[in-house]
């Protein structure tokens, strides 16, 4: 199969703003609420029509690109109150409430680019759309763990996080090599 450079650049996007979203995610505030363990539900952000099934034409490089670079914006918020040592368990539940659904309606307009992307290009992107939403199954979990007080439940949300990037990653070292492409992001391949 041959990739388009615009492609690889999109990719290179999706796990550019995956790193910074999960590389210092090690000191959770705290509650004051009791230490409870809590099992960690992946959920699937629905479905929204933006580009409903119309026969519209739409790109990765385009419509894609916005989006991940509104995910990495607001993630990036989320991520940075959650690593703060100044915040309370509260301050992060307050940021994580209004941010979430924001993060819930960027997977919701990435998955409805299926519609309208071509067909070798959504063979690509149905893979990064799962590490999106588990991403946001992640974040909604570690609202829960801070939430319930739970060391615990936010590690796993972590890992939740941690295992998205990862994917992410290989997936860049596997577009680097198949297109013999030397891509920003795959040095670490």
């Amino acid at each position: 199969m041959r990739f388009r450079l615009w492609f690889c650049c999109a990719v290179v996007l999706i796990v550019c703003g995956c790193t910074a979203e999960t590389q210092s995610a090690s000191s959770p505030p705290t509650t004051a609420a009791p230490t409870t363990t809590a099992r960690v539900v992946v959920t699937e952000a629905p479905a929204t029509t933006l580009a409903a099934a119309t026969s519209a034409s739409c790109s990765l490089e385009e419509e894609g690109r916005d989006l991940v670079r509104e995910w990495n914006r607001v993630s990036g918020e989320l991520l940075a109150m959650y690593t703060d040592a100044s915040a309370t368990g509260d301050q992060y539940i307050e940021t994580s409430e209004r941010l979430l659904p924001i993060l819930n309606r960027v997977v919701q307009d990435l998955r409805s680019l299926r519609g309208c992307i071509p067909a070798e290009e959504r063979i690509l992107f149905e893979p990064f759309l799962g590490t999106y939403n588990d991403k946001f199954s992640g974040y909604s979990a570690l609202e829960t763990g801070v939430r319930i007080g739970s060391p615990a439940a936010q590690e796993d949300a972590i890992a939740i996080l941690m295992e998205a990037n990862r994917r992410s990653v290989a997936m860049v070292c596997e577009i680097a090599r198949a297109s013999g492409q030397e891509l920003p992001g795959a040095d670490v391949c």
